[in-house]
């Protein structure tokens, strides 16, 4: 019976533990899912991001040119992304995406995909009134298979410019963003790749981070508890075994008590036996002391 509490204590301590992660994960979900939709409204509704769709629109097809120029000579592409993102404060970073194996020498599992990105993006209220801060710009290959992406699919099959929906870039700085795209052709005039740019939605994001943040205080709050919780439950069943190593010692360490116990049980036992064969044996004399006495009298 001991050792099925002890058990119960664990299990309840594993549900306890999980129940809060799950709740924890799923109130980040639920701040992600309220900001994509807060900026889906903001993509249709405000007019500052219809300024900036259409800043960043001609941006993007101004550099459109250059990239095709370039075709020839794809290591430029790396300076050249990153130039759109020092040149446009409102494009936190910028690329071309080419068709598989169009650079087979280049890239990775004939994907080439060169990036630039704002290291450090300072999506704050008072950057987005000054916008001053120079971007700490990096370069790279995107480090994902972006062919099955909807914009990079879309935009090749539909030969058309393409805004993505709101989502959260999952790359650690949690920006909502959107990213539009143009078609980019070769000399044939075939498409070739895809030159695309993130926007992120600045008042979206600023609201976002500081819901996370409230949410990462309320997690460490949980975390202590839980670690509360588990060092209790460590406690109990550190006691709980001490109690049970004391009694099995004491067994092992006193076995003529248990034989001597064991014996006056069995004596008792023979007693009982005794002293009722007894009282049977009385019954029996005395009936057959009166039968005696009847058959003098008679």
């Amino acid at each position: 019976m001991r050792k099925y509490n002890i058990a119960m204590i664990i299990v309840a301590a594993i549900l306890l533990e999980l129940t809060s992660s799950i709740q924890y994960y799923m109130a980040r979900r639920g701040v992600e899912k309220d900001m994509v939709q807060k900026a889906s409204v903001d993509m249709k509704q405000n007019q500052r991001v219809t300024r900036v769709k259409a800043e960043v629109e001609s941006a993007v097809h101004n550099y459109a040119a250059t990239m095709r120029n370039a075709i020839e000579t794809p290591d430029n592409y790396y300076s050249l992304s990153a130039r759109m993102v020092i040149d446009n404060p409102h494009i936190v970073g910028a690329g071309i995406a080419f068709r598989p194996g169009y650079y087979a020498r280049l890239g990775k599992d004939e994907l080439y995909a060169p990036y630039a990105y704002d290291e450090h993006p300072d999506i704050t209220a008072q950057n987005l009134k000054k916008k001053k801060a120079v971007p700490q710009v990096c370069t790279r290959l995107l480090p994902f298979d972006y062919t099955n992406r909807d914009w990079y699919r879309h935009t090749l099959s539909s030969d058309s410019c393409f805004w993505t929906d709101p989502y959260v870039d999952k790359g650690g700085t949690f920006i909502v963003m959107c990213t539009y795209t143009m078609p980019i052709k070769d000399g044939t005039g075939r498409n070739v790749g895809v030159l695309f740019a993130d926007v992120p939605l600045e008042e979206v994001t600023t609201m976002g981070n500081s819901l996370y943040e409230g949410i990462d205080r309320s997690g460490l709050i949980v975390f202590i508890l839980q670690i509360v919780g588990v060092l209790i439950m460590a406690l109990i069943i550190w006691r709980a075994a001490v109690v049970y190593k004391r009694q099995e010692s004491k067994k092992k360490a006193d076995p003529e008590k248990e034989q001597l116990t064991q014996k006056v049980l069995k004596l008792t036992e023979v007693n009982r036996k005794l002293v009722k064969r007894n009282m049977e044996l009385a019954e029996k004399l005395q009936k057959l002391s009166q039968s005696t006495n009847t058959y003098y009298y008679q």
